[in-house]
């Protein structure tokens, strides 16, 4: 997976979250402003984050620090970060499909 870059075109179910689903009242507008805020922390913190097997940086500096997920096991402060930002790109790749999917029924 991480090779790809990206996950596999699967449905994979991971146990229930400690937090709710996040509201769907939001404009395209806001959700629009929010991804991009994400993106921009998401670009803050890779350059606190030490390369694999690093020690500089400050966040997960902790030789072997690691928290584990649910599905992919036991990962570092890298590894979360490429997770979340392949989920990201799976979001997005969501929503062009929705898009297409919408724009095709005259729905958009």
């Amino acid at each position: 997976m991480r090779a790809r870059g990206g996950f596999p075109d699967i449905r994979v179910r991971l146990p229930e979250e400690p937090f709710p689903p996040p509201s769907n009242s939001r404009s395209r507008d806001e959700l629009q402003q929010g991804l991009e805020e994400l993106a921009g922390r998401m670009a803050e913190l890779a350059g606190r984050i030490p390369a694999a097997g690093g020690s500089d940086g400050d966040i997960g500096a902790a030789p072997g620090g690691r928290i584990e997920h649910g599905w992919f096991g036991w990962l570092d402060a890298r590894e979360w970060l490429e997770l979340a930002g392949m989920h990201f790109r799976h979001h997005l790749r969501q929503q062009r499909e929705l898009e297409q999917f919408h724009s095709k029924e005259g729905s958009l």
